[in-house]
């Protein structure tokens, strides 16, 4: 059970970091569209953990190449989190005393959805 300031603050948190990523010039795969889907943070506003959902344009989603380019942009994302966090602290300085520890993790529900999909059309 989340209280209603650890909701307000997951809120907050998923849609700055969504601007983060739209906005900011990182040096994540050109061929990648990131969207937060999804944060839940500690109940002590210490550490938040980011889910993401990675979309590899033009690709199939559950090809061989969609996944290795899902799996590089997260080590990529993991290799930026100072930068991310420096970022999202400029953001939310004003509403926020210190900015959370951040974990990043691959949301693959959408992924899991269509697997889910694909198996009950085939006939």
């Amino acid at each position: 059970m989340f209280t209603k300031r650890q909701n307000k603050v997951s809120r907050m948190l998923q849609k700055e970091l969504a601007s983060v990523f739209q906005n900011s010039g990182l040096s994540i795969r050109k061929e990648t569209m990131i969207t937060v889907s999804l944060v839940r943070i500690s109940p002590d506003l210490s550490t938040a953990k980011v889910y993401l959902s990675i979309f590899a344009v033009g690709l199939e989603p559950l090809s061989a190449a969609a996944i290795e380019i899902k799996e590089t942009a997260l080590e990529e994302i993991h290799r930026q989190t100072v930068d991310l966090r420096r970022k999202l602290a400029a953001r939310i300085k004003n509403q926020l005393k210190s900015v959370p520890q951040i974990k990043f993790f691959l949301d693959d529900s959408i992924d899991y959805d269509e697997n889910i999909e694909n198996l009950l059309n085939i006939k």
